[in-house]
């Protein structure tokens, strides 16, 4: 299935969070949310953001949806908080196939 983002939305592969962020080690309760993710795709209204880059939202942003049996959040491109490291950077671009973190893939 393909889909495509409208207006300044983004699709987001979430990735399962670290056991310890920076030394910082997160509690069980903050665990079952991630809130990192590689960009997947991006609406035609969204600029600066591009599909494979690594990103940080606001917790609790986005609509979950489920496409080929994976899960795959669409937000509003101002949820996202800070990019974490460019795709153009690494020459890398996921596909749904390829995605980290989701259901053991």
């Amino acid at each position: 299935m393909i889909i495509e983002p409208t207006g300044d939305r983004v699709a987001i592969i979430p990735i399962d969070a670290p056991e310890e962020q920076g030394g910082i080690i997160i509690p069980e309760a903050a665990k079952d949310i991630s809130n990192s993710g590689i960009i997947l795709c991006c609406g035609p209204l969204v600029r600066g953001i591009f599909a494979g880059d690594k990103v940080i939202f606001a917790k609790y942003a986005g609509n979950s949806i489920m496409v080929d049996g994976k899960n795959i959040l669409v937000l509003h491109e101002s949820d996202i908080i800070v990019v974490i490291e460019r795709a153009h950077q690494e020459g890398m671009i996921p596909t749904l196939e390829e995605s980290p973190g989701i259901g053991g893939v």
